[in-house]
């Protein structure tokens, strides 16, 4: 925990993975495993050969040094593919300050955190408060980095209210293989504006 000013902020990154994979079993938290094109023959007909068995999982990259909380490059957030198979992916940033009282305050984005080096250009922000990565993200890749510095306005700095307060900043990433239908287990109904419409032409383009 350190202090900046006489303000004491502690980062503190829980990370929850969301495995999905469209065809076969999953686990939170653990690996998905697809059996893509195996059918269960009728007893007269030759039994097919399965396809190769895939693992599915991927992992929220979120790298902070809880001694030097206010230098450059601070908190960096992406996401990694640990599988053998393409995936979506998006995350979802949840800040949280608590008074040294014990009391919530407002912590937005944009408003009492900043966030100067958001990455616009490889990520998409949804109607839904997640940043969608808008690529595959291939076997083994790591995507850019969604921002890498987390600062505080200057209101929350001088506002006697934030005195001694703590900061903590939830990483919640999703992701799903990179198959056709992926559509359905992110969303009730395709999109039809917004955002999410945008993310979802994009996303599809790249199967």
């Amino acid at each position: 925990m350190k202090k900046l000013g006489n303000i004491r902020f502690l980062f503190i990154s829980v990370v929850l993975l969301l495995f999905l994979n469209l065809i076969g079993g999953c686990s939170s938290g653990g690996n998905c495993n697809g059996f893509f094109g195996s059918v269960k023959p009728e007893p007269s007909v030759t039994p097919t050969t399965p396809e190769p068995r895939f693992s599915f999982s991927a992992a929220a990259v979120d790298l902070f040094d809880s001694n030097n909380p206010w230098v450059t490059d601070n908190k960096l957030v992406t996401a990694r593919n640990t599988g053998n198979q393409g995936a979506f992916v998006r995350i979802l940033i949840f800040p949280t300050i608590v008074s040294k009282d014990g009391y919530p305050l407002p912590a937005k984005i944009g408003d009492e955190i900043l966030i100067p080096d958001l990455n616009t250009t490889n990520w998409m922000f949804g109607d839904d408060s997640k940043y969608y990565y808008l690529d595959v993200l291939k076997e083994g890749e790591t995507a850019p980095w969604l921002f890498q510095n987390v600062q505080l306005s200057d209101a929350v700095k001088t506002n006697p209210d934030y005195a001694e307060c703590n900061l903590k900043i939830d990483i919640v990433m999703e992701a799903i293989a990179a198959k056709p239908g992926w559509t359905d287990a992110w969303w009730s109904m395709p999109p039809a504006s917004g955002p999410e419409l945008t993310i979802m032409n994009t996303l599809n383009s790249k199967l």
